[in-house]
């Protein structure tokens, strides 16, 4: 079967080979073709020349046809949205399937002429448009995003295939009418349990380093949560300094943050690292730091907070999304509560609590492995496709 993939992702096109820029990299791609017999993904893209750093997603593109490029869909432009109606519903006619990623605008209008043109759809539903845009954009975010949230509820209530990233939140909030849907996570991980013994070695080096604390996330992210950690971080010197280190790792514009970073006197203690590729050099730096946060303003179930439980990190988030689900209750804090993720950055700091959290998150993010989470999708994917729809 072949299917075509919906969703806003900004992908970077250099001398006919497609780069990520974010949470969507070639693992992902790899996973879809465990499915399909080809994924063609319809996306927004721009043309960038690309020298090192970041991850390539599909290369040779002009041998086949796995792109097709549309137009950005957030603003107001009629011509836009029919150029996107007549190069979609031309790629739809040599399809089986279509995966919708939502919430998205291009998703939505993938859905829609997926529906007009009678294709089986599956709808992956990543995270929540009105915590993104209502509380953390610009006026017109602001007024999009009644309608976002609407459209997006409307499309899965109506979606007979319905794949969430978390087990409850997004489910409570963006119910299908349908039976046939699932918990389950994107994220590609695998457990090594030397892992564990390397991580234990590392966290008796302790008492001679400092401590190293990690965030990944897209740097022009007005929600990841920096500005917290920012100020997270200026407590944290004042009171220890010398004692903590700060790495960002992401792809995108990052001067609004290398800005903040020098209006704070931050410069020592943050480090932007940049892309790294996935998995091995992700795995390496993760292995490298002993704090992960996730100070986030709104998530849907990040993929970075599994993959680092997955090295043995300790990790700290906040109550956004499907965070609570994934991490030991007593390091979760409110959003936006400055003085409780500092504290608890205090109290993961102590050898016996890395240790305890180690053990822990491990093992937890052991029912997010490839093989826990294929099984589950085997059994959607059988369902959607060979079941009859209740």
């Amino acid at each position: 079967m072949k299917a075509i993939f919906f969703h806003d992702i900004k992908l970077i096109n250099s001398n006919e080979t497609l780069y990520s820029t974010g949470g969507f990299n070639k693992t992902k791609v790899d996973e879809y073709g465990k499915w399909f017999s080809s994924i063609t993904l319809a996306t927004r893209c721009k043309e960038e020349n690309i020298e090192s750093g970041v991850p390539v997603l599909v290369g040779n593109i002009s041998s086949k046809l796995p792109f097709l490029k549309i137009d950005n869909l957030s603003t107001i432009n009629v011509r836009a949205y029919l150029d996107s109606c007549k190069k979609i519903n031309n790629a739809l006619i040599d399809v089986d399937v279509a995966i919708v990623r939502l919430p998205s605008t291009i998703g939505l209008l993938g859905y829609t002429l997926s529906k007009i043109n009678k294709k089986k759809i599956i709808v992956e539903v990543v995270g929540c448009p009105w915590e993104s845009l209502y509380n953390y954009g610009g006026i017109i975010a602001k007024i999009a995003a009644p309608l976002m949230f609407l459209l997006t509820r409307v499309a899965v209530h109506y979606s007979q295939n319905t794949i969430y990233v978390t087990n409850k939140f997004l489910q409570k909030r963006y119910p299908s009418k349908y039976k046939n849907s699932v918990g389950c996570s994107d994220v590609v991980i695998e457990v090594d349990p030397q892992v564990y013994l390397e991580r234990l070695e590392y966290i008796k080096t302790l008492p001679d380093r400092k401590i190293r604390i990690g965030i990944m996330g897209a740097l022009g992210s007005e929600y990841k949560g920096f500005d917290q950690l920012f100020k997270c971080a200026s407590i944290l010197e004042r009171k220890f300094p010398g004692k903590y280190d700060i790495d960002i790792v992401g792809g995108g514009d990052g001067s609004k943050l290398r800005e903040s970073i020098e209006r704070l006197g931050l410069g020592k203690i943050v480090n932007i690292v940049g892309t790294l590729s996935h998995p091995v050099g992700i795995n390496k730096w993760l292995d490298s730091i002993d704090i992960y946060v996730q100070p986030s303003k709104t998530e849907g179930l990040p993929r970075a907070v599994i993959e680092a439980m997955s090295r043995g990190c300790a990790c700290i988030g906040s109550t956004a999304g499907g965070i609570p689900e994934l991490l030991e209750s007593d390091f979760v804090h409110q959003q936006e509560d400055v003085d409780t993720f500092t504290s608890l950055i205090i109290k993961a700091s102590k050898e016996e609590a890395l240790v305890k959290l180690c053990k822990r998150n491990i093992k937890e993010s052991e029912k997010y492995t490839v093989t826990s989470l294929d099984r589950k999708r085997s059994e959607f994917y059988r369902r959607s496709f060979y079941d009859k729809t209740e």
